[in-house]
Order: structure tokens, then sequence, then C-alpha cells
């Protein structure tokens, strides 16, 4: 964040996918679930556990490290894609932007 100015949220839910993508080597793709206040994403992990519904983990805004937004993300098995429901302020997964892939 520089002069106080915020990035747009795509750029920042980016390089944020990036950075998660790079920790995880089992995340195959990261969905961005547009949103003008708050970052959604929802990263495909082939080791992670199944649910009956997309849990997002909520963050807070990080401006120190470059985080102006506040964020929630969720990590779902491929299966689950476009199957389990999504939080009810979401949207639909039509909505979804697919922002960062593996096989990219």
């Amino acid at each position: 964040m520089q002069n106080g100015i915020k990035p747009p949220i795509r750029v920042v839910a980016e390089q944020l996918a990036k950075s998660n993508a790079d920790a995880e080597p089992s995340v195959e793709r990261i969905y961005l679930f547009p949103d003008e206040e708050e970052i959604r994403l929802v990263e495909i992990d082939t080791d992670f556990g199944s649910s009956e519904k997309v849990q997002p983990y909520y963050f807070g805004p990080q401006p120190i490290y470059g985080q102006p937004y506040p964020m929630a993300i969720a990590l779902i098995l491929p299966e689950e894609y476009k199957v389990i429901d999504l939080p009810e302020k979401w949207g639909k997964w039509e909505d979804a932007e697919l922002i960062w892939s593996r096989a990219a």
C-alpha cells in the first residue's frame, strides 16, 4: 500500500493466491468470488478434508503486510467444486473467477 492508497482487490487477491499456492503444493486452483469490500477465495486442495458446505476462515486487514482488505479463505476438495454450498453472501459458483492454477 503506497501513499495510503489501496491497490485493487483483484491485485491483492492474486498476490495472496500465488503466495498461498507456493506454500501449499497440494493446491490445484484458486477462485475469487468478486466483492468490493472483502477478498473471498476458494482454494481447491487435494489434501483437504471434506465438508458439506464451504467453511471459510476469516481474517482482518493487515496493512503492515500489504493486505488492506479483510479476507476469507476456504479449502475444498476437487470433487466438491461447484457441488457444495457457498456462504450466503458469496454469490453462486458461476460468479467465481479463476485467479490461479497450478496448470498455468
